[in-house]
């Protein structure tokens, strides 16, 4: 009997001196890791879909949706009419391919060129040739490898909003709302709060500009390798943190990208046209002569040439240089069409510099 009283007592003893070594560790503040862990409490946005906007920003939603933005890619799925190339014409991708009209899931583009995209397998493969509409005839793309290149690892943070890097995957086909506003799922679910979504008008200058810039602009992302998009990016960010682009000075001598005198040669290169540009020193943004949700002129301008213009360039205005009427005259002077989209050159630069070269 007291044997075994003596040998409670012992493991008694021992499990005390357990508990106390133990809590004498529990008091010892742990290693920091380095890694700050986001509060409990603390919400992040996610992507919703401009539909989420239609409620409480009808005229804007209507408006917007007839906008080139929101047609950068389509469903070729649920609407076979957005496939407006000429599959009867010479060069016509499906049977570089070897698959049907059929196979094609989504456009890309529809006003310069179309390009078209199959799944393969996992992948989404843009086909080997695309369709100008210009001279209505179509152009390699990509022809020596393109069953190689996957789409959504290249390009869809321009062409889709809310692109999920695991999947792939997006939220929205084309430029949403949130693409320039950002994730609005804390805006929506919390009746409409200002504080919880991006307005790229109340952003510092430089702020407003990256806005457009993250899609308007030739680089490489240096957050996510071997991507040419801003994938990373949200409004109100610098640009820079994601993104590094080409500018003339870095240009490469055997596939240039800029003419000599600076302005661009290449598609969505109008931010790298611009910040040479005196109207980009003087603190304008893309949205003083562009307005993203309308289009009420070609180029989504605000207004009219005359009224936007002149409310600068006139006697007396805020703009050194005064500007003769009708001003659609100065066009081919200060923006002459010299970056190519489509089979010739047919965007007019954004560097705004006098009398440039036409070739």
């Amino acid at each position: 009997m007291k044997s075994k009283r003596l040998v409670l007592l012992v493991s008694l003893l021992a499990l005390m001196a357990f508990v106390v070594v133990g809590c004498g560790q529990g008091d010892e503040k742990p290693k920091d890791s380095g890694k700050k862990e986001p509060a409990s409490s603390e919400e992040v946005a996610t992507y919703v879909g401009s539909e989420s906007c239609k409620t409480c920003h009808s005229a804007i939603y209507e408006s917007y949706s007839k906008t080139l933005h929101t047609k950068m890619v389509q469903d070729a799925k649920a609407d076979p009419s957005v496939i407006i190339g000429d599959f009867s014409k010479e060069g016509e991708p499906l049977s570089i391919a070897k698959v049907n009209k059929e196979d094609i899931v989504f456009t890309i583009g529809s006003k310069y060129k179309q390009r078209y995209v199959i799944k393969d397998g996992e992948a989404l493969r843009i086909l080997p040739t695309e369709y100008k509409f210009g001279k209505g005839e179509w152009v390699d793309y990509h022809g020596s490898d393109w069953n190689k290149r996957d789409y959504q690892e290249k390009c869809t943070a321009c062409h889709t909003t809310g692109v999920n890097l695991e999947t792939g995957a997006w939220t929205e086909m084309g430029i949403g709302c949130e693409a320039c506003h950002g994730p609005a799922s804390l805006h929506v679910n919390n009746s409409g709060d200002k504080s919880k979504i991006v307005n790229p008008a109340n952003l510092e200058t430089a702020r407003q500009t990256d806005v457009c810039a993250q899609c308007h602009i030739r680089g490489k992302n240096t957050k996510y390798e071997g991507r040419e998009d801003a994938l990373g990016f949200l409004p109100g960010m610098k640009l820079t943190d994601v993104y590094k682009w080409n500018t003339p000075a870095t240009d490469d001598p055997e596939k240039p990208i800029f003419h000599e005198d600076g302005a661009s040669k290449k598609h969505h290169q109008q931010f790298q046209d611009f910040e040479q540009s005196k109207h980009s020193t003087s603190g304008m943004t893309c949205t003083s002569c562009h307005d993203p949700h309308t289009n009420i002129a070609e180029g989504q301008l605000r207004d009219t040439l005359e009224k936007l213009c002149l409310s600068c360039h006139n006697e007396g205005g805020k703009a050194a240089t005064k500007l003769e009427t009708p001003i659609a005259d100065n066009l081919d002077k200060y923006m002459p069409e010299r970056a190519k989209s489509g089979s010739s050159p047919d965007i007019r630069t954004h560097t705004f510099k006098l009398n440039q070269p036409t070739k």
